[in-house]
């Protein structure tokens, strides 16, 4: 959401500006309205919320300061106003705020940021009572609101003056204090030193008594400041030298804590006694706080808490810092120690309870949003220390030593179980390279392992490592981190490696939805997208506990593959030890040589039965099928051609085998009936009737149209049994076949795929079926040859696979990259990076353009795959149950409210679940993915402190709001903007009826929708299909836009106007044609409406962003329903889309 003021369409400022007219691009766009009674709470809360963007500094860097004072033409201006109509005293006023030198508050700086016409009508639209404007710019009927809107925003009488104002923002924003806490301690002293020291005593619930001004804020007459000042000055010219980058300014000793982001900073007050305890009881402790770019105010205060505990508290072990505050020593060398072992333990541990943190400083009941809590009393306790010593502390994962782990392993490996596993495992190929597999883990930073699909691999060469690190008497330190490309290879190949080392607990996973580890895992198994998330929050991104990390299938070369690639290059030199394997069944092994600057290479042989290879010159001979001619607009073969045909008839092709093969290979397709002619062969030529045929299609359409050709050959019906292999299939359609790769003696390859291109002028994916890659060609061939002799029917020439590239185009070069480049921000911030295969520039500035658009480049998403699945051969029966959970006129909402059924059944058992998803066409992976993604987010929410840490994702608390269906429809509008297609309305039209004229009713077809001028359509599968005409918006946002036979929007949702206006682009308004402009992606959506309201909206989204950063430094959460008048008049403005009840 855009954090700035409102723009506009108007003249240069030093044009003459003419009086407002209707203008033909406003006057037939969707109309904008806002009631009265609407338009006097927007206002009102406006009117009262100046001391609210006050609270934001961080508003006022705009970086106008410096061009906007020297180009004001106040002159110009002044006569633009008169001719407009506004009074000489309005024009007075306004040009006094704009002619200001800088520096700017936050509202003048918002208004500077436009031209100087369009900020002053801005600031009168919004400072002047209606009965005073010009009759132009009152509303469409030329009435103004009752009361007016007559108070400056930012009044000049203010009791808190400059400095108290700068002590108070300095320790909210830069120390992390709850603001109300700031302001009670303020009103005893505004010292810096003591405004610190009071605000730790009240941090712990340690009493304040009345005379603390007295006691703290005057020097003690028992303390010989000289000496005071000599052991100050021994201490900190000794924390000087021990830590270089520490320093001293203005009375306070700045120092870095180890091992995390935070500073330390210890105030050397001048009537402070420190060294010395001092008079009062508990001793005094020196004013401290702890500041952080990267921690939350609440983990701070955390830290801050358990030091200060220990300072104040004596600890009958000794592990306290109390004794030596007693003595009279300086503390300071203790004190980073200590805060830094409370950093490392809270990372051990978890982030803490906020409401464990703030318990002193506020009530329990505004801990989830202290910007804005009352003033809070102190009460005399014993406060608790906060965490444990840094003495006591446990070392993390796995206690038992190294030797134990060998006991465990001898002992497991002395069993007959394990025997018999043993003896499958050691006759795969890997096994016998085992040792030199080893030893080049062991002497290279990074090794490249190269192997056909069967050799073993994926289950073997993890456990290579493990067994040797545990024999080398390494075992307590082991942990092996192996990615895998998709969940269910993840759990598949995880169990199965669990299996082999007899369930002994070494083995885990932790995949979308399921998480096994215990302390005893050694060999973790993740999905590439979860290991790219440890990395992106790991706190200095160094996986430091990993030993070992094991990429599997990079051949895919999908887009989190590359980015993982990308990030473990560079982890290399942020982590001295770890071991990066790389494994892939085919490789273009140079190019991950040379990425990985030389990396050595381990080729596994492997052992296959022979193939023997069939090309489609080989075939059409041997089969009757002879396709349909494909036309072509040539007349006469070219010299080439007939010299190619002269090859074939050498070869012993006839004159129509070798016209067939010329139109198969013309028509660029999959032929369905040359598969079955092709199956129809193999069955009569086989010698085994058991052997397995595996075929490979494009896609899950083509699937439903082999199968009916497949099943309609005569000798078919009993020699075969057809199974679906399809990962968009149902589970339990996947679930029937019995095929497993050593049944497979035939392998039919079409030579077929269907990919996604992405062509980032039209923003738009397409899915294009196209020739798979000479590598993906061998993969498929070897299938047949693992078992026992086999054959591989090509249904391409040889012509054709010299034509195929070797290797895939990496996803990065083909795919949207908003979602990569997102991922690349949140991890790297402003680092440049360099992939394997750097995208085009045009695809990367069009991602960055998307995400510029959601105000995303400093936030985060998450998604999932979809919810419900469409069988090809039940396509109705599944659309039809996806309606009947039809929710707001929204594919997303629809989606949540089939998942809450899910949910709500989870106490049914598993047998009725799934019963439900069946019937409902759910995937019941999708529902574990989203449990498990929303678990994510809330985790990362209260990471921050942003939720309670002991809450839960359906606490009522958390969704208090779930049930407003427009507010949830504008949050859908934030994340989604600029992906906006509007309805465009039919004209309306008339009939005669019996001498009357009545409207002709308009139908669905009858609405068309639009994105940048160019018709689009909504999916099939959305719900909704077939619902244009019962809208009420004329905004549709979208998810996702896919090129097939037209240009599909899929998973749309209809969003109110308002919605748009403060969740979607850039409000820009035309205050002299009249109107306003909704940013889109480069294009203006125009809308017709008063331009007041522009400016109302704006200053809403203002205030609104405000909150919204403050709640996000702060860590809280915004006080709705606590009288907060901003957020209830959006509310208000969204519950009707801005009309009155």
């Amino acid at each position: 959401m855009a954090t700035k003021g409102v723009g506009g369409e108007t003249a240069a400022s030093g044009a003459p500006a003419s009086k407002p007219r209707a203008e033909k691009g406003f006057q037939y766009a969707p109309e904008v309205r806002m009631a009265q009674s609407l338009r006097d709470s927007v206002e009102a809360a406006i009117k009262t919320s100046p001391k609210t963007v006050e609270s934001f500094p961080e508003l006022q860097n705009t970086g106008v300061e410096k061009s906007s004072q020297s180009n004001f033409d106040g002159e110009t201006l002044s006569k633009q106003l008169a001719t407009l109509g506004f009074n000489q005293h309005a024009v007075k006023r306004v040009l006094s705020l704009l002619s200001r030198p800088p520096p700017y508050d936050p509202y003048l700086a918002s208004l500077k940021q436009l031209p100087d016409l369009d900020a002053a009508l801005t600031h009168l639209l919004m400072t002047t009572n209606e009965s005073d404007l010009p009759k132009a710019f009152l509303d469409q009927k030329g009435r103004g609101t009752t009361g007016g809107f007559v108070s400056s925003l930012h009044p000049a009488n203010s009791s808190e003056d400059l400095q108290t104002r700068r002590t108070r923002q300095r320790a909210t924003n830069e120390a992390g204090w709850p603001e109300r806490s700031v302001q009670e301690c303020l009103s005893v002293s505004t010292d810096w030193g003591v405004l610190m020291e009071m605000l730790g005593r009240k941090l712990l619930g340690l009493e304040i008594p009345q005379n603390i001004v007295a006691q703290i804020a005057e020097a003690e007459p028992l303390i010989d400041a000289k000496e005071r000042d000599t052991l100050r000055n021994e201490e900190i010219k000794a924390l000087l030298s021990a830590y270089p980058e520490a320093s001293m300014n203005d009375q306070t000793l700045v120092l870095p804590i180890p091992q995390s982001s935070l500073t330390l900073h210890i105030i050397y007050s001048a009537h402070h006694p420190y060294p010395f305890p001092g008079s009062i009881t508990p001793y005094r402790v020196p004013p401290i706080y702890i500041t952080s770019p990267k921690s939350p105010p609440y983990v701070r205060l955390h830290i801050l808490s358990g030091l200060l505990s220990s300072l104040y508290n004596p600890s009958g072990d000794g592990a306290s810092l109390h004794g030596v505050l007693e003595t009279g020593r300086g503390i300071a060398f203790a004190a980073v120690d200590f805060a830094s072992s409370l950093f490392v333990e809270m990372q051990q541990r978890g982030p803490p309870s906020v409401s464990e943190v703030m318990k002193h400083l506020l009530p329990p009941s505004d801990t989830k949003s202290f910007a804005s809590a009352p003033v809070v009393s102190c009460s005399p306790q014993k406060p608790e220390p906060t965490g444990r010593s840094f003495k006591q502390r446990k070392p993390a994962g796995d206690e038992r030593t190294d030797e134990r782990v060998l006991a465990d392993f001898e002992s497991m490996r002395s069993k007959s179980e394990y025997g018999k596993f043993l003896e499958q495992r050691q006759k795969l190929p890997a096994w016998g390279a085992q040792d030199g597999i080893i030893k080049v883990i062991e002497q290279n930073r990074v090794t490249i392992v190269a192997g056909e699909t069967g050799c073993g691999k994926t289950t073997q060469l993890p456990q290579f490592i493990l067994d040797h690190l545990i024999t080398s008497r390494r075992g307590q330190q082991a942990s092996i981190l192996i990615t895998q490309p998709s969940r269910k290879s993840a759990l598949g190949v995880s169990a199965r490696v669990s299996a082999e080392r007899l369930e002994d607990g070494s083995v885990g996973y932790a995949v979308g939805g399921d998480n096994q580890t215990t302390a005893k895992t050694k060999l973790l198994f993740v999905t590439t997208g979860v290991a790219l998330r440890r990395l992106a929050t790991d706190d200095d991104r160094t996986l430091t506990n990993v030993t070992h990390i094991v990429i599997d299938e990079i051949q895919e070369r999908s887009a989190e593959i590359d980015l993982l690639l990308l990030e473990l290059r560079e982890l290399l030199s942020r982590n001295k030890t770890i071991r990066v394997i790389l494994m892939s069944a085919s490789i273009n092994q140079k190019t991950f040589i040379d990425y990985f600057g030389g990396a050595p290479v381990i080729k596994i042989p492997s052992f296959t039965h022979p193939v023997k290879d069939y090309y489609l010159e080989d075939l059409l001979p041997a089969i009757c099928y002879r396709p349909a001619a494909v036309k072509s607009n040539q007349k006469k073969l070219t010299e080439p051609q007939e010299e190619a045909r002269q090859v074939y008839r050498d070869k012993g092709m006839d004159e129509k085998a070798i016209i067939a093969m010329e139109h198969i290979s013309r028509a660029n397709r999959f032929d369905y009936q040359l598969l079955a002619a092709c199956i129809s062969h193999v069955i009569d030529q086989a010698t085994d009737p058991k052997a397995g045929i595996l075929v490979f299609i494009p896609g899950i359409e083509d699937i439903a149209s082999a199968i009916e050709a497949i099943t309609s050959l005569p000798n078919a019906k009993e020699a075969l049994e057809v199974f679906h292999l399809h990962a968009n299939l149902a589970v339990g359609q996947q679930n029937l076949t019995s095929i497993t790769i050593p049944d497979v003696a035939y392998v039919i390859d079409t030579g077929r795929i269907k990919e996604t291109s992405y062509d980032s002028t039209a923003g738009m994916s397409k899915l294009t079926e196209a020739w798979v890659t000479k590598a993906a060609a061998r993969q498929r061939r070897s299938r047949a040859g693992r078992t026992q002799p086999g054959e591989c029917y090509k249904l391409y020439t040889r012509k054709q696979e010299e034509a195929m590239i070797d290797f895939p185009v990496p996803e990065i070069l083909r795919v949207p990259l908003d979602a990569l480049a997102l991922q690349v921000k949140a991890a790297r911030e402003d680092e440049d990076v360099t992939t394997i295969d750097p995208p085009k520039f045009e695809a990367m500035k069009e991602a960055w353009r998307t995400l510029e658009n959601l105000g995303a480049i400093d936030e985060a998403s998450l998604s999932s795959t979809p919810l419900f699945f469409c069988p090809t051969n039940k396509r109705d029966e599944a659309n039809q149950a996806r309606q009947r959970f039809a929710t707001g006129n929204s594919d997303l909402l629809t989606d949540v409210r089939a998942y809450d059924k899910c949910m709500s059944l989870r106490s049914s058992g598993r047998s009725e679940q799934q019963k439900f998803y069946d019937m409902n066409f759910i995937s019941s992976n999708t529902v574990r993915e989203i449990t498990s993604l929303r678990d994510d987010f809330h985790s990362a929410l209260a990471g921050i402190g942003f939720v309670p840490i002991d809450s839960k994702p359906s606490d009522p608390s958390l969704n208090v709001h779930s049930a407003n269906e427009n507010l949830v429809k504008s949050v859908i509008c934030g994340g989604l903007w600029p992906r906006v297609a509007m309805v465009s309305t039919p004209k309306q039209l008339f009939d005669k009826v019996k001498n009357k004229t009545v409207e002709r009713e308009r139908e669905a077809k009858d609405y068309k929708l639009f994105e940048k001028g160019e018709r689009v359509f909504i999916h099939p599968q959305s719900v909704m299909f077939d619902g244009l005409g019962s809208h009420k918006s004329p905004f549709f946002v979208y998810f996702s836009k896919n090129m097939t036979s037209k240009v599909f929007l899929r998973d749309v949702t209809e969003v109110p106007m308002y919605g748009a206006l403060l969740f979607g682009g850039k409000v820009t308004v035309n205050h002299i044609e009249g109107g306003l402009t909704l940013s889109s992606d480069g294009d203006g959506i125009k809308l017709k409406a008063w331009p007041r309201i522009g400016v109302l909206i704006n200053q809403l989204r203002l205030l609104l962003d405000a909150q919204l950063a403050r709640s996000l430094a702060d860590a809280t959460i915004c006080g709705v329903g606590d009288g907060d008048l901003v957020l209830d008049a959006i509310l208000s403005l969204l519950d009707r889309d801005g009309l009155s009840m």
